[in-house]
């Protein structure tokens, strides 16, 4: 079954939209493509947002927190979203590639060009899923790849990247996080831990072993779901046999 894309749309204008929304929502329908359109009125209200948004539909003049701000913060939090501004401001069509914009389309919205920057971000998320992680530290893009990553490590706002090679840090929420690798082989075996399975050695009720030698805490209260997440990625992986109950060795 196709993955359900969840599709943000953030205008202060409730009117305009919910406009654009049900646009969207028709385009997508009209191809029968899944997918979950949130609606939101504020930056602010983007930033609170705990769901993985796969592709963002951004107004830029925006009251209190404008479109740039948002996409900047956003992106510093480590979301890899396609972003596309919608916006009556021409003059922040170079601003733009700073927060690395998919798409710039002006207001109003030719209902031709919206169509294909929709269609285009569908089929650029479909062919490439992201097996990078991207964030922003000191006015630098970081990419990391994750099949690099042992696993992730939150301290207050600080999250550390656990690599083959070093450590890596940046601020950021381990729920927002946990969200958007949801379709890779992560999981968050404690408050403080979201682990890549690929490198589990071994583990109990209580630990896990990293194939690095490191011992990770493990909730007793998330140990079943581990358990069965850890086989489920052995047998994906080919990396699990089973044997007759009555074979013998």
């Amino acid at each position: 079954m196709p993955k359900v894309l969840s599709i943000g749309v953030c205008d202060d204008n409730m009117i305009e939209c919910t406009v654009l929304s049900q646009k969207i929502k028709r385009l997508l329908s009209l191809k029968g493509i899944a997918a979950a359109v949130s609606d939101f009125y504020s930056g602010q209200a983007l930033l609170i947002w705990e769901q993985k948004i796969d592709i963002l539909f951004l107004d830029i003049k925006m009251a209190s927190l404008n479109g740039l701000e948002t996409a900047k913060l956003l992106r510093e939090q480590g979301q890899d979203f396609l972003l596309i501004f919608i916006t009556s401001a021409e003059e922040y069509v170079y601003d733009a590639f700073e927060v690395e914009a998919f798409r710039y389309l002006l207001k109003p919205a030719d209902d031709f060009k919206l169509e294909q920057s929709l269609f285009a971000a569908v089929e650029k998320k479909r062919k490439n899923p992201s097996n990078f992680f991207i964030f922003h530290r000191n006015h630098e893009v970081i990419k990391i790849n994750l099949d690099e990553v042992f696993y992730f490590e939150i301290t207050g706002r600080v999250i550390k990247a656990h690599l083959k090679m070093g450590c890596e840090e940046f601020y950021g929420k381990i729920s927002t996080l946990e969200e958007s690798l949801l379709d890779l082989e992560f999981f968050r075996c404690h408050k403080s831990y979201l682990v890549n399975l690929k490198f589990v050695g071994s583990f109990s009720k209580t630990e896990i072993i990293m194939e690095n030698g490191e011992c990770l805490f493990l909730s007793r209260r998330r140990t079943e779901a581990f358990s069965k997440a850890f086989l489920s990625y052995l047998k994906k992986s080919g990396g699990l046999i089973d044997v007759n109950p009555g074979e013998s060795m």
